[in-house]
């Protein structure tokens, strides 16, 4: 009957406290908690743990404290503990509860394991096993006083709540049983662990007094453990009926056909072991059929004469042992709790599994392993599905084999279907199962359905020319996060179609494992197609062999990231080039938006995380021009179009620091032979590149730390450089020749006022010199704007002005000591030995009046600004280190400012003596 008074109550949760009012409902089997904001239901079900006392009223080890101040609470919360104790003796009669505690009933137990480790969203993968269930204090080799002590302590401390108990052969007889004792008044929970030790006769005996005075006992576990004598079924057969044992591991690390079942492991559980049992493991004990079934009839018996008839196993492991799928169905059908499910090489039929877990009990089911087993040798026709599985979020079926295969994987797939009501998602692990390409038409014909899988492993099988066929589909056709695969041998996978279907707004794909391809020439457009749009978080390429030509398109790949990156490769063929990759991971760290971090497992895998810096705005694509971010890129950017006076200055003296640097190296390579070019053509030219050009910063700026922006950047700087060098020169000739008439009409009079020199004769002649100075231009500022883009300060646009300016002027100034004095350039006039040899020049120009020519000692003292043109001829024999083929030539000098001298060789060729 529900009760008629609704006593208000102080509850704490999760150290909060509310004000709830209190509700025992009997027809329900619940207790309700009421308020204005909303209430809660408290089950009797799922109540394992009760503590009363004077002052409060505990559930389920203080996950809800009563707080009762008055007798009158006291008293309904007697009626409610009254409740709650008719109705677990009423349902599990065969226990015996105290008044201030209740810990029993499998639906507890399923429900304490759910909220330590099972509150998990879609997206997690499945719980590993339940090693951590039992939360244990470790005591080895301890004797009876440190025991009690530790006891003591530790429950003093309240952090006894599991107790994992170490014995060993070399304790004596008479003092395991007391340690047992002393554990079991400490603890409510014990768990024996004898993994690894040597079990003999005399050890099973301590083992049997201990199961009969141990009525705490939860767990024991027997892995890897060498028996000597005896059988671990006997002192099972002495654990006492109100001992609930939870948890049985009797397991081996690994399996192989050599080895024998060890008898003397376990031969039967026993009805009160089998009874309560949640995690039952006996894996790889290489156990017959006929064994496995007479330990599950122990969970038969333990179900007669039993009011609920359902077993509590959350977890169970029967890999490496021959099973029936008789006797599976029958732990299915009665295990509505199963949870982690593992039959690795049972000798089962998959679709046989699949088909007995459409049993309506199997529905909490998240983890099933079947590695290793058979699809059957018939493939299947019917395509039926299987169970919804609603919970499961990992199934493995690697290294299952048989003409089945790609009908029983297709049926998965839609069993697995995709709904509203079903978020959770799910991995599929076929790995090995010997599929081919006459498997891939089956599987297609089922991949585009609906389906919850959201990661797929299908490496290692013999995928060969349909292996494009079957990625298009799982890329274009499903919603698929995480993909690993690989091809045959004797199949060429075109991985640029690979990297175009990634890039597709269908494709949902985030990570991507590649195998082993047989072409390695397909990785770097691979790399390099991706980098242009990478839609994906991880990339393992760690089974392809990458050569040295590949780094730059890894390089590039990790460049153009622009969320959370991870890149798995092997790096044992880059041992030249690894170093690259180190120093743009530090080099990235340190001036980019984003953090790197280098691991390396062995030498054959190294991975490469990149992610965002906390508060910094992430570097957007260089292509775009000024509109890139940078750390405060608007004001940067907004210096760039319209600097600040100082920059100004700086860029002032910059652009004509670089045009003398510029002009220096033509005049190295042409040996000191011709004029000084005027600095404000090539300096006006520099200057407004800078200033009309902010792209070009925001490249040099990622040049400095993107090798493999690098070179576009310094071909870019190159061929502006060059063209308004080419420029600078075609106009210098220009105004060289009309000089050399300026000044020859004063000096030889009235024979050069019909002398005109012919236009395109002219050109012909000067063309070719200008380009061969114009071709090793490139070659030679290649060494000057290397450092400088390297250089550059990728954080302040003045910083990188201030470092340039510093770092050029130094080089101007040290190349400027290099030049030769004026003496050694300039040389004094001559009368011509032969003045009608430049008489006979056709169509010559109509004379200029022109300054007339100063004296040497006068061009001397004259000031830069002030300096007159002036030019002096002087004829000179030909030597055998002149490249001159036996003709004469003239040496032409003339004078445009007092810091730069050059020097031009013209052959007599270019004037034609009329």
């Amino acid at each position: 009957m529900d009760s008629e008074n609704f006593p208000k109550c102080e509850v704490e949760f999760e150290g909060k406290l509310y004000q709830y009012h209190l509700r025992l409902r009997d027809e329900q089997k619940c207790l309700e908690l009421l308020s204005r904001k909303g209430g809660k239901v408290f089950y009797f079900q799922n109540i394992f743990r009760i503590e009363f006392n004077d002052n409060d009223f505990r559930l389920n080890d203080g996950q809800c404290i009563f707080r009762i101040p008055t007798d009158a609470e006291k008293k309904y919360f007697c009626m409610v503990l009254t409740e709650i104790l008719k109705y677990w003796r009423e349902l599990c009669p065969q226990y015996n509860y105290r008044d201030e505690s209740v810990s029993v009933s499998s639906d507890a137990i399923y429900e304490l394991i759910k909220n330590e480790h099972c509150d998990r969203s879609a997206e997690e993968s499945p719980a590993e096993a339940w090693k951590n269930y039992f939360k244990d204090s470790r005591l080895k080799n301890v004797n009876f006083v440190t025991l009690e002590e530790d006891l003591q302590m530790s429950e003093a401390n309240g952090q006894i709540q599991y107790l994992k108990l170490f014995t060993t052969s070399k304790f004596l007889s008479h003092s395991a049983p007391v340690l047992m004792l002393a554990a079991s008044s400490r603890s409510a929970y014990t768990v024996i662990d004898l993994s690894g030790e040597k079990i003999d006769e005399e050890l099973l005996n301590v083992l049997q007094v201990s199961f009969k005075i141990n009525k705490s006992l939860r767990g024991l576990t027997v892995t890897n453990s060498q028996f000597e004598g005896g059988s671990l079924s006997e002192p099972l057969k002495f654990l006492s009926q109100f001992s609930l044992l939870r948890l049985l591991d009797v397991s081996n690390k690994s399996k192989t056909e050599k080895d024998k079942h060890d008898e003397h492991a376990l031969k039967s559980l026993g009805t009160n072991a089998a009874r309560n049992l949640v995690d039952f493991r006996i894996s790889n004990q290489n156990l017959t059929s006929d064994a496995i079934s007479h330990l599950i009839s122990d969970f038969r018996i333990s179900l007669e004469n039993v009011p609920v008839k359902t077993l509590s196993l959350i977890c169970l492991c029967l890999s490496g042992n021959t099973v029936n799928i008789g006797d599976l169905e029958f732990l299915l059908s009665n295990s509505p709790y199963l949870r982690q499910l593992q039959l690795d090489e049972c000798q089962l039929d998959v679709f046989q599994v699949m088909r007995a877990l459409e049993t309506a009990k199997c529905q909490k089911l998240e983890l099933l392993s079947m590695k290793g087993n058979e699809f059957g040798d018939k493939a299947l026709s019917d395509g039926k599905t299987f169970g919804a599985l609603e919970s499961l979020t990992f199934l493995n079926l690697s290294c299952c084999q048989g003409k089945g295969a790609a009908t029983t994987i297709g049926s998965i797939w839609t069993a697995l279907k995709d709904t509203q009501t079903v978020q959770r998602h799910c991995r599929l692990i076929i790995k090995e199962c010997g599929l081919s390409d006459g498997d891939v038409k089956s599987l297609i014909r089922y991949l585009p359905n609906p389906s919850r899988i959201r990661s797929l492993d299908i490496g290692g099988n013999h995928f060969g020319d349909e292996t494009s066929s079957l990625l298009e589909v799982l890329l274009q056709k499903t919603k698929l996060h995480d993909l690993s695969i690989g091809t045959d041998k004797k199949s060429r996978l075109q991985l640029s179609k690979v990297a175009e279907l990634l890039q597709r707004k269908e494709c949902t794909l985030k990570r991507l494992k590649l195998g082993k391809v047989t072409s390695t020439d397909e990785i770097a457009p691979f790399l390099s197609k991706l980098a242009e749009k990478n839609p994906l978080e991880s990339l393992d390429i760690s089974e392809c062999t990458l050569k040295e030509a590949d780094t730059s398109s890894i390089l590039q790949l990790l460049w153009s990231t622009e969320e959370i990156f991870m890149l798995t490769f092997n790096p044992s063929h880059l041992k030249q080039t690894l170093p690259q990759i180190e120093n743009f991971i530090d080099r990235k760290s340190e001036l980019s938006t984003f953090c790197v971090d280098r691991s390396c497992k062995d030498a054959n895998r190294m991975t490469i995380t990149i992610w965002k810096s906390d508060g910094v705005t992430a570097r957007k694509d260089v292509r775009r021009g000024y509109i890139n971010s940078f750390p405060e890129s608007k004001r940067l950017i907004g210096e760039l179009v319209n600097p600040p006076s100082d920059v100004l200055v700086a860029q002032e003296k910059l652009s004509s620091s670089i045009a003398r640097l510029q002009l220096r190296i033509p005049a190295e390579q042409l040996s000191y032979l011709s004029i000084h070019l005027p600095d404000v053509d090539i300096a006006k030219n520099a200057i407004e590149e800078y200033r009309n050009t902010p792209s070009l910063h925001v490249e040099l700026l990622d040049s400095a730390l993107d090798p493999t922006a690098v070179a576009k950047a310094q071909k870019a700087v190159l061929n502006k450089l060059a063209d308004a060098l080419q420029a600078a020169l075609v106009e210098t000739v220009k105004n060289t020749m009309e000089s050399i008439f300026s000044n020859l009409k004063p000096a030889h009079g009235k024979e050069f006022c019909s002398v005109h020199p012919r236009a395109e004769e002219l050109i012909q002649k000067v063309q070719p010199l200008i380009d061969s100075a114009c071709a090793s231009i490139p070659t030679l500022l290649d060494q000057i704007v290397m450092p400088m883009v390297l250089s550059v300060n990728a954080k302040l646009v003045q910083q990188m002005y201030t470092y340039m300016l510093e770092a050029i002027t130094t080089d101007v100034q040290n190349c400027l000591k290099k030049v030769p004095e004026r003496s050694q350039l300039v040389c004094r006039s001559t009368v011509p030995s032969n003045p009608d040899e430049y008489a006979q020049v056709s169509n010559v120009l109509d004379p200029k009046p022109g300054p007339a020519s100063p004296t040497i000692e006068e061009s001397l003292l004259t000031s830069p600004k002030e300096a007159p043109l002036s030019t002096v001829f002087r004829k000179t024999s030909t030597s055998s280190s002149s490249p001159t083929n036996g003709k004469n030539f003239l040496i032409l000098s003339s004078n445009f400012g007092d810091s730069w001298y050059a020097n031009w060789q013209l052959s007599s060729e270019f004037f034609e003596i009329l």
